[in-house]
């Protein structure tokens, strides 16, 4: 498939922007046909000539013959002149009409600067003068927050007009939405400011003649600035009363409506027209051609540039379809009676949109042409047709509203009852189970439970609805107890009653299923809650609500865990958009909402990413201030762990603690809460601060224990880092004690499938490799392996972990370039997301190292073992077992090298760590103590 002709406007305009010099070049490699480069060259040739004639026939005849009929004055002005009261200090930009200076003047000790013009055609005559100095003086008195204020202007001693503008920092606003990567609501708002800005004007009766994306600046603060309103009025050289025709036309074709071309009447439907085009291209990457009747979502192909699109092109389709595309096909229709009456009813279209209210905006139809022939037949028609319209209306309104009533007072009846009876139930339990044990003990979770499921299941005057209802609250309740086995066993019943009570498409079928799913995700498997979800979508998108939101949250983690990076990142984008929707604005639920497509960048891997998400809201929140809660501490949490990954332990170490000191404050015996501690006894194991590990880590196990039934992987995080800190200090029995506890909770058939369960294989493995068990290791190693292939796809992180300890195991067999193609695989994954810093990439530098050196290769192994070394030092974690091999590998490649004095060096200094000789590999020791001996 070739690549598209591109627009012949588009060549001229791209052209025209550039050096004589350069043009030859930019149409050799962009203009592939030689008849259309002919017309582009001729067109930039009449451009240059100061006595071409003005343009006054249609477009084609733009092909012969392009300017303006009054000579123009090339003389630029040098930089450090003065025009006017200012003085000129850099060139900023050229186009056809002007040429653009950073200018400054003094007044009463205060300096001034501005962005200065100086516009090529020149004003000889005393009454030319006399009408710029007119307009100018008309403009001057527009204000608007939105417009850049024209602040002066005036005619040269050579008859050169400038005018002194607001210099504006900014961008233009495509270009701004490319770079911050806005979502389709924030472009819709920023364009709405514009038209609002458009609107000011033409209130002044100012047209503006040229709207295009650089006359739209966006500052940093994300504030509309709209450029050069008015200066097509002091470029006119016939200006009268009636401005609606000029000879000189200042117009970009690109954006300029087909009355621009005709020489038809220039009104406030021109400025209409350029800004639908401009609107189109915000939206859809691409600017529209005059004439083209295609809707914008058809325009837009499978492969975008990041940033250009305001989501993934499927989604950007979705979300363009109906009514943006018809708001854009009215404001760019051909005949401007058929366009906005004005950019204000531009704008409010595209607010009722943002609203969810239907639009104004109506592709041609029957219809149209129907309301065009009562306009034209008005009286008895009319007057006949809107009275009956009136009471067909009125009566179908009043009859869509009874039933919305009666259906809606029937559903919360319904609901209230229901409500009422699983509260009755709930509590006769409670009886029912206080009486089953002794009258000194309180009755535990487990029992209630347990009593609750075999009343619900005996009890025959239970009505379904309520039966499932009483379920779900006892399967909620086992979720959060850790018994996920009895939860999900619940909620699959409560799922089984709903279907047959309700609806592919209603909210109680569905939410069954969310919570099921929830359920399913916490035993690990996410392949089966994808399947069970991925039908839902649909209902999730058309429902705004909460439990929508919770569902597409699940459905993102599954997508995620399941490889489906861009598919999950798409979906917690609705999430967040629809959380916008449902939440009030700035609200805590809305933060905690908007940080779903972060969480998601976590959890598919890729750190910057997740820090760039996460960082803003965290801000905001501050910004806000709202009180810290679990979800504010789960934010620091994440953004702790991507630090870490990332190299940067001290702050991650800091925003850890942080975290810790709100969870502690609010849920001081929650899971999440066990996290936190987890993830901070882990960093502190990788400094090689093991006392002050201790402390958090046995806490994190205590509080899962407590929280958690017998045998829950809810147990498996606090059993896997403790075995770490064990295995760091030597305390090889001690580890494998909390390792073979892990085990067998990842032995069950639910259990097997858990990311955590791939990690203490992994970790029982390096343990099984220091014991030179290396059968077992392996085995270990490879099991982990497929089990996070299965989980994350082959170029994850979480993968890259287990493929450097499958090398080391390759390394420790003899099988040196079996070592060099694993661990090479392991850091092209850990380079690809930036995380060459984290100590599993060192690791890895360490293994293929060693490796290199078997291989006979000592200068490659130095200049990779050095550099990482230096690495892991400002770290400053140096008494670990990491580091002792880090110094001992750098021994064996200076002693195979020839160096034996700097292996020595280095081998002594390994050895005085003060590293257990149990923590460290045997062949690492003995060659430690063999080479650090004179």
């Amino acid at each position: 498939m070739t690549d598209p002709k591109p627009p012949t406007r588009e060549l001229f305009e791209v052209a025209l922007a550039l050096a004589p010099d350069e043009r030859v070049a930019f149409l050799a490699q962009h203009c592939a046909d030689a008849a259309q480069r002919a017309i582009v060259e001729r067109m930039l040739a009449v451009d240059a000539d100061a006595a071409a004639h003005v343009l006054d026939d249609s477009f084609d005849a733009l092909l012969d013959r392009v300017g303006d009929s009054r000579s123009e004055t090339e003389t630029v002005s040098p930089i450090g002149s003065s025009v006017g009261p200012f003085t000129l200090e850099e060139k900023l930009g050229e186009g056809g009409s002007s040429i653009v200076f950073r200018a400054t003047r003094e007044q009463a000790g205060v300096t001034q600067t501005v962005a200065l013009k100086l516009l090529r055609r020149g004003l000889y005559s005393n009454e030319e003068q006399r009408r710029f100095r007119s307009e100018r003086l008309a403009l001057a008195q527009l204000r608007h927050p939105g417009i850049a204020r024209l602040i002066e202007g005036g005619v040269t001693a050579a008859g050169v007009p400038y005018i002194a503008l607001e210099l504006i920092d900014g961008k233009p606003i495509t270009e701004y939405a490319r770079e911050q990567r806005l979502d389709l609501r924030h472009r819709l708002q920023l364009f709405v400011a514009v038209c609002r800005a458009v609107e000011a004007a033409h209130r002044a009766l100012i047209v503006h003649r040229d709207l295009k994306p650089s006359n739209v600046l966006v500052t940093h603060d994300g504030d509309v600035k709209l450029l050069d309103f008015g200066i097509a009025k002091l470029l006119d050289a016939e200006a009268d009363e009636d401005v609606t025709h000029t000879q000189h036309h200042a117009m970009t074709p690109a954006y300029a409506a087909p009355e621009q071309f005709s020489h038809g009447a220039i009104t406030t439907a021109t400025d209409v027209y350029s800004l639908g085009v401009l609107l189109a291209e915000l939206i859809t990457g691409g600017r529209r051609e005059p004439g083209d009747s295609h809707t914008p979502s058809s325009q837009i192909g499978e492969v975008s540039t990041p940033g250009v699109l305001p989501a993934s092109p499927k989604v950007t389709r979705r979300q363009l379809r109906g009514d943006l595309d018809n708001v854009v096909l009215k404001a760019t229709a051909d005949d401007p009676e058929r366009r906005y009456t004005s950019a204000g009813a531009f704008a409010d279209d595209i607010e009722r949109h943002l609203a969810g209210q239907p639009v104004a905006a109506h592709p041609p139809s029957t219809w149209y042409r129907t309301r065009k022939f009562v306009a034209r037949h008005k009286g008895g028609v009319l007057t006949t047709a809107a009275f009956l319209l009136a009471v067909f209306a009125a009566l179908g309104f009043a009859l869509w509203q009874a039933n919305v009533a009666r259906q809606q007072a029937r559903r919360a009846d319904e609901q209230a009852a229901r409500a009422v009876a699983v509260r009755d139930f709930l509590v006769s339990l409670l009886d029912a189970a206080q009486a089953k044990v002794p009258a000194a003990e309180k009755p535990t979770v487990d029992v209630l439970v347990a009593s609750a499921r075999e009343r619900v299941n005996q009890d025959a005057a239970l009505l379904p609805s309520i039966r499932a209802d009483v379920m779900v609250t006892l399967g909620m309740v086992s979720m959060t107890y850790g018994d996920l086995d009895t939860s999900r066993e619940l909620l699959e019943k409560a799922l089984a009653i709903k279907r047959d009570l309700y609806a592919e498409d209603d909210p109680e079928r569905w939410s069954a299923a969310v919570q099921l799913a929830n359920a399913i995700e916490r035993l690990g498997r996410f392949d089966e809650a994808d399947r069970l979800l991925r039908p839902l979508l649909p209902y999730f998108r058309a429902h705004d609500s909460k439990i929508a939101i919770e569902g597409l949250e699940m459905l993102t983690a599954a997508e995620v865990r399941t490889g489906k990076v861009d598919a999950a990142l798409d979906i917690a984008h609705e999430a967040a958009a629809m959380g916008a929707r449902v939440m009030r604005p700035d609200s805590r639920e809305a933060l905690t909402i908007a940080a779903f497509p972060g969480k998601t960048l976590s959890l598919a891997g890729k750190s910057e990413a997740t820090l760039a998400a996460l960082e803003p809201i965290v801000q905001r929140w501050h910004e806000l201030g709202l009180s810290p809660d679990v979800s504010y501490s789960e934010m620091l949490n994440n953004l702790a762990v991507n630090k870490i990954k990332l190299g940067d332990y001290r702050d991650g170490e800091a925003l850890l603690s942080e975290a810790i000191g709100i969870a502690r404050g609010i849920s001081p015996l929650s899971p999440v809460f066990a996290t936190n501690l987890r993830n901070l006894g882990r960093v502190r194991v990788s400094l090689g601060l093991y006392a002050e590990a201790e402390a958090p880590l046995h806490e994190a196990l205590d509080i899962d224990r407590h929280a958690f039934a017998s045998g829950s992987i809810g147990m498996l995080g606090s059993l896997v880092a403790n075995a770490s800190l064990q295995k760091e200090q030597g305390h090889i029995p001690a580890a494998e004690t909390y390792l073979l506890e892990a085990s067998t909770v990842c032995a069950t058939a639910e259990g097997a499938k858990n990311d955590m369960c791939a990690r203490i294989r992994n970790t029982l493995a390096t343990i099984r490799l220091q014991q030179q068990r290396l059968d077992e290791a392996a085995s270990l190693a490879s099991e982990a392996f497929e089990q996070r292939k299965q989980l994350f796809g082959e170029t994850h992180p979480n993968v890259a972990e287990i493929q450097t300890t499958l090398a080391d195991i390759a390394l420790r067999r003899a099988k040196a370039t079996e070592a060099i193609e694993l661990s090479s695989q392991a850091e092209k994954i850990f380079t690809g997301a930036n995380l060459m810093n984290g100590r599993e990439a060192v690791l890895a530098k360490v293994v293929h190292a060693n490796a290199l050196i078997a291989l006979h290769r000592s200068n490659e192994a130095l200049a990779e073992i050095e550099p990482a070394i230096a690495r892991w030092q400002s770290i400053e974690a140096r008494a670990t077992p990491l580091m002792f091999r880090l110094l001992t590998t750098n021994a064996l490649a200076s002693a195979a090298a020839g160096d034996a004095a700097a292996a020595r060096a280095h081998a002594q200094q390994a050895l005085t760590l003060g590293v257990p000789a149990e923590a460290v590999q045997v062949d690492d020791l003995r060659a430690a103590r063999r080479l650090a001996t004179p």
